[in-house]
């Protein structure tokens, strides 16, 4: 049999119960391919469809779409650089951090402390926010880290004069 005692908690350990218990934040980059497959499902066109394209054009193409990941990053990483200016965190944690619990723990419970005892719930409610977004956000830097990584070793290994027959899905993942 559970026992439920009244316990008085503060702020902050509502706080941290609270984050701890948040599971909902996601990359970008994962709901983006989400979305993306979602369309291909209702728009199925392009099944036996294949394109043939030479290794030096994919090689191209990709350049474009790293140069797109790589802007999406930096972005993603003034934002996280904004909030962790504000709530005295350093950024190389939070980006190092990525989708890792222990770490993302580490600098909540940094930026908990530095709320100070007494808070209004606005502040709480701020502080909720400010963390859920610097998740989200060390989770997409990670994210697009990933995808340049793969694509930069695809344009690397890829035979320039060879062709390639592509299906659909690929070619706009190529950026073509």
């Amino acid at each position: 049999m559970r026992h439920t005692w009244l316990v008085l908690k503060s702020p902050a350990t509502q706080l941290m119960q609270y984050i701890e218990n948040y599971t909902e934040v996601e990359p970008m980059a994962y709901q983006e391919r989400a979305m993306k497959h979602y369309a291909g499902q209702i728009t199925n066109f392009s099944t036996e469809v294949k394109f043939s394209k030479k290794g030096q054009d994919i090689g191209k193409s990709i350049d474009g779409v790293v140069a797109k990941l790589i802007t999406r990053s930096e972005e993603a990483k003034a934002s996280i650089a904004d909030i962790c200016k504000r709530r005295e965190i350093d950024p190389k944690e939070v980006i190092e951090a990525g989708s890792d619990e222990v770490a993302v723990s580490s600098y909540s419970m940094k930026a908990e402390t530095n709320l100070g005892r007494s808070t209004s719930n606005t502040l709480i409610r701020e502080l909720q926010e400010d963390l859920t977004h610097l998740r989200r956000y060390g989770m997409m830097v990670e994210s697009y880290r990933q995808d340049i990584e793969n694509l930069q070793r695809i344009q690397k290994n890829i035979e320039p004069s060879r062709e390639f027959d592509l299906s659909f899905d690929e070619l706009t993942n190529f950026g073509f």
